[in-house]
């Protein structure tokens, strides 16, 4: 006997199982990977698209959409105080082993399915997310990126209220910001979120560490929501990457990017290109914008909370395959 079960959004069909009986790891990978080929074939979007576009035309609008939001009253850029005595937002389970996310707002952008994974998990959540202020402590010589006064500040001051909390595993996740695309930097990339890991757990040296590939992005210069007003067509919008090819702006790059710097960190890499990407393909990859009538991106690289929490399932089979 067989059933349809309707999963974060995605329809897949799986064979009957015993009453109490956990779903396969790879179902609900599986069902967001031929979601994923349907939205590239049929390559059209439809009219109505969750979030919708009209409620992306302000910066609000935006922020409010992606996950960080969901941390706004402890979110530094608004208040300014947390920038010398960081607090955290709780998310997850009430009771528990403490897992902290620190980092910008491509951090916060796991907010929601870290939050479903928590529960899942039995662990407390939380999060340390400045968006706009770099996740990492340093930045390295070749790179373009600046970390502000008030970051810097923020920085000093994370450890400690980390530390506090005596977190069993603490999270962040890359962007690949400001890198320059010189296949020889990587180490000194890799080199800035070691330095980066090693001062946030400072006052919690035994705490696992977990780094999060990049999300798929335009590199900043392009909102996705917009193009989509005005494009009739799923890819022309739709960020994409050249398997093995080395270009500043090419996603494949910023996936060696945080592979490298999860091996430098004595991180957990948390693989995630599958869930937004065709794989395994020889030439040009597409990471459609929207999947079904769920629009993935909010900007041009921050991701909609409701496929954060679509993927949800998918990042709960990940974290348990991982052991944790």
């Amino acid at each position: 006997m067989r059933k349809l079960l309707l999963l974060a959004g995605f329809l897949i069909v799986t064979a009957a199982l015993p009453a109490g009986a956990v779903v396969p790891t790879t179902a609900h990978e599986t069902a967001i990977e031929t979601a994923i080929t349907s939205a590239v074939s049929q390559n059209s979007h439809p009219s109505m698209l969750n979030p919708s576009l009209a409620t992306l035309a302000t910066p609000l609008g935006i922020y409010l959409a992606q996950g960080s939001s969901l941390q706004y009253k402890c979110d530094p850029q608004t208040v300014v105080a947390l920038r010398t005595a960081p607090k955290p937002c709780w998310f997850g389970a009430i009771k528990g082993p403490t897992w902290v996310v620190f980092g910008d707002s491509n951090a916060g952008s796991w907010l929601p399915a870290l939050d479903v994974a928590a529960k899942t998990l039995g662990v407390r959540l939380a999060s340390f997310v400045y968006p706009g202020c770099a996740s990492r402590t340093v930045v390295s010589k070749f790179e373009s990126v600046t970390i502000s006064a008030p970051c810097s500040q923020f920085h000093s001051h994370l450890a400690a209220a980390v530390g506090a909390l005596k977190p069993t595993v603490v999270i962040s996740a890359t962007l690949g910001e400001g890198f320059s695309g010189n296949a020889s930097n990587l180490a000194a990339y890799a080199a800035t979120w070691k330095a980066t890991f090693d001062a946030v757990t400072a006052s919690a040296p035994r705490a696992k560490r977990l780094l999060f590939e990049t999300t798929p992005n335009t590199g900043g210069n392009t909102s996705i929501p917009v193009c989509l007003s005005r494009a009739k067509d799923l890819l022309s919008c739709s960020p994409h990457y050249y398997p093995g090819a080395y270009y500043s702006t090419n996603y494949w790059m910023y996936l060696q990017l945080t592979k490298n710097a999860a091996a430098a960190s004595n991180a957990t890499l948390v693989n995630v290109a599958q869930w937004f990407c065709q794989t395994g393909l020889p030439l040009k990859n597409e990471c459609p914008a929207a999947i079904g009538s769920t629009l993935v991106y909010v900007d041009g690289d921050h991701i909609s909370q409701v496929y954060m929490k679509q993927i949800a399932p998918a990042l709960v089979d990940e974290l348990k395959a991982l052991g944790f």
